[in-house]
């Protein structure tokens, strides 16, 4: 049984990128506090959209991790500068970064040619 990874329109990974991009320019300027409720209703809208554009659970998974750290980091009581906000500040930057490194690999997978063998469909066949 070989399992493959579904092709993804150039489209669909293009907004994908965007809407990663939105989120890192979003969440590199706000800080926590009076503006917190509206910042991360505007992460969810974009963590929405993303998850509407790929169909990926990794990346999925990804995204539902940015909206979580989001609001951990959004509902902190004290400035942008304590060790919890900044380590949660840091958490999302890694998750987005892994988000942009996760969109690299499938549009590497979507130009050779129909997708590539998944690990599990390897695993398979070699039982």
């Amino acid at each position: 049984m070989n399992v493959l990874y579904p092709k993804y329109c150039d489209r669909d990974l293009a907004e994908a990128r965007l809407l990663q991009q939105q989120l890192k320019e979003l969440l590199n300027s706000v800080k926590p506090g009076k503006s917190a409720a509206q910042s991360l209703e505007e992460v969810r809208q974009l963590c929405d959209r993303a998850l509407l554009a790929v169909a990926d659970e990794p990346f999925q998974e990804k995204l539902c991790e940015i909206e979580r750290y989001a609001a951990d980091f959004l509902a902190a009581r004290r400035g942008a500068t304590t060790p919890g906000a900044i380590f949660q500040r840091r958490l999302i930057l890694s998750t987005l970064e892994a988000i942009s490194q996760r969109l690299a690999n499938l549009e590497t997978l979507s130009r050779v040619g129909g997708g590539a063998p998944r690990l599990e469909g390897f695993l398979l066949q070699k039982s």
